[in-house]
């Protein structure tokens, strides 16, 4: 497992370091049980940022399947404390904090291999993802993962249309949630896609300006010494500068920017 986790360290230089350390885990994993919980939850994780970051016009198929290996492993986790993970159970400290976070993954894989599947999907399985979210935020763990529960709903109402089940103020309070509670000196959440989330609640509130003030601070972040802002998740945040720029330059977000 030493030798893996070193594997996907490197996993920005190259996806096949993720992929590798996978394999490693998979050949050494036995059952799940309460001593190898964690790890079960680290692979589920380097599965979903496989499955994430992959080159998607290659991957065909393959999303799919490291999507759903993600929550089909935090889900094995997660059932050693409970079986519906709607509920909170009581638990002891550290078992709470290790179904926390199985759960929340698990909601990570499951949504990605549902919106893959298509619309009707995503939205059958959209109860569960966001009754989830919201029970680890009813039980104090919606700051796991830079406030990712909050992430989690307000994206889903941010992308849904009204007529199924989007709620434009949901959104807008979960994501200024996620935000504000992650925001770092220089005007912007540590968590990429915090930024990304609310500036794109901003622009479909009309308010550019706003909006744009996000993302030219997160631009600059990339011209600085980005790594320590979050560097557990340095390979994620590069990932994510493509769509920071992309919203930079649809939004002409230069308009706003200082001399």
């Amino acid at each position: 497992f030493i030798e893996a986790d070193k594997l996907y360290k490197k996993r920005g230089v190259d996806i096949s370091y993720a992929k590798k350390a996978i394999k490693i885990y998979q050949s050494s994993l036995g059952s799940v049980s309460n001593q190898n919980a964690v790890r079960y939850i680290q692979l589920a994780r380097m599965q979903f940022y496989v499955g994430q970051f992959m080159q998607q016009e290659t991957a065909g198929s393959s999303r799919l399947t490291y999507f759903q290996s993600s929550y089909e492993n935090a889900s094995k986790a997660a059932k050693l404390f409970n079986q519906d993970f709607r509920e909170f159970p009581s638990l002891e400290h550290t078992q709470a904090i290790i179904y926390a976070d199985a759960i929340y993954v698990y909601t990570m894989g499951l949504s990605q291999w549902a919106k893959l599947k298509g619309t009707f999907v995503i939205l059958k399985k959209w109860p569960e993802i966001r009754d989830i979210n919201q029970s680890l935020i009813d039980n104090a763990y919606g700051h796991i993962d830079y406030h990712g529960p909050y992430r989690v709903i307000g994206l889903a109402h941010n992308e849904m249309p009204p007529i199924a089940g989007g709620n434009p103020q949901i959104a807008r309070k979960y994501l200024k949630i996620a935000f504000e509670n992650t925001l770092i000196d220089r005007g912007f959440s540590a968590h990429m896609y915090n930024n990304i989330a609310y500036a794109s609640r901003f622009l479909k509130d009309g308010k550019r300006e706003e909006a744009c003030e996000i993302v030219n601070k997160s631009r600059l972040m990339f011209k600085r010494d980005f790594e320590k802002v979050s560097p557990d998740r340095v390979p994620e945040s590069l990932a994510e500068k493509k769509t920071i720029l992309d919203i930079w330059l649809k939004n002409k977000c230069f308009q706003f920017e200082g001399p």
